[in-house]
């Protein structure tokens, strides 16, 4: 252990060289709690009765059935709180992993991948949209509020451009964790919701962003109040940018499902708000973006 030390120092400093800008308090054990586990009986017992042929086929006959009477019976009545606990859940079990689902490491996701692909996304939604640089012109003088920020994958990149960031997210561990990982920055504000209300003055924001998250709002009166919020809290000419769900309806059976819009749906919520739809595009087969303006 005490040879390992200075050899464990020198391959850190290594990589301080090359990620000069991670934060001090940076480790690589921090949250990674989540080794591969053993499979248990029971679980695997499932797993090969569902690899018969004839269990497949007849799960996928009676799998929508299931689904009808599932999405009756769950009442939307408390659905913000379930997501919260539901959130506040998967950031102990893997906040870096269910931040962004789909990275090339899945649940190995280090702090290194969150930074490249939260960088990525930056440059591709924001810096390269011209919709939002031309409109909104020199970064450094405007306000920027995201909603769902989560542990802040995207958070760091907006405060570098952005005089003032703010963040709203469900979850409270998630948001703490944003809180260690963002200590550095001082034009940061980070904020606990309850998943429908943006609890800052009218008028403040130049940019309202939003990327996987509304697919993940599980009844549309909470998007439809999100909406109305965005139109209070942006100031006259400022910009909403927001990632929806498309496709299958709402799926109450999934612990993170959302609901779905199509893009006429998503004008006529976002008009009755007083807000103006600019635009939609479609981001693959399962989400679209909408531009709307105040």
């Amino acid at each position: 252990m005490l040879k390992a030390i200075p050899v464990s120092n020198s391959a850190h400093q290594e990589i301080e060289k090359v990620n000069v800008d991670l934060p001090t308090w940076f480790s690589f054990w921090e949250q990674n709690n989540n080794p591969e586990r053993n499979m248990s009986f029971r679980s695997y017992f499932w797993h090969k009765l569902n690899a018969f042929q004839s269990i497949k086929f007849a799960r996928k006959k009676i799998k929508p059935l299931v689904h009808f009477f599932i999405n009756r019976i769950i009442n939307e009545k408390g659905a913000l709180s379930r997501a919260k606990k539901n959130w506040n859940k998967l950031g102990v079990e893997n906040a870096r992993y269910y931040m962004n689902v789909g990275t090339k490491s899945n649940e190995l996701v280090d702090e290194f991948e969150l930074k490249e692909t939260g960088q990525a996304d930056y440059k591709r939604y924001i810096l390269d949209d011209e919709l939002i640089t031309k409109k909104l012109g020199n970064l450094k003088e405007k306000s920027v509020l995201e909603i769902g920020g989560g542990i802040g994958r995207m958070t760091e990149f907006l405060a570098i451009n952005f005089r003032e960031v703010y963040v709203v997210d469900i979850s409270e561990v998630m948001t703490e964790q944003a809180v260690k990982r963002l200590a550095e920055f001082s034009n940061i504000k980070l904020t606990v919701n309850d998943g429908q209300s943006i609890p800052f003055a009218d008028g403040h924001f130049d940019l309202v962003y939003s990327q996987q998250v509304f697919k993940h709002i599980p009844t549309y009166s909470a998007v439809n109040n999100y909406f109305k919020e965005i139109s209070r809290s942006l100031k006259s000419g400022g910009l909403a940018k927001i990632q929806l769900r498309t496709g299958p309806g709402v799926q109450k059976w999934k612990p993170t499902y959302g609901v779905s819009f199509d893009q006429d749906r998503a004008r006529q919520m976002a008009e009755k708000s007083g807000l103006r739809f600019i635009k939609h595009q479609f981001d693959g087969d399962r989400n679209f973006w909408i531009w709307l303006e105040k």
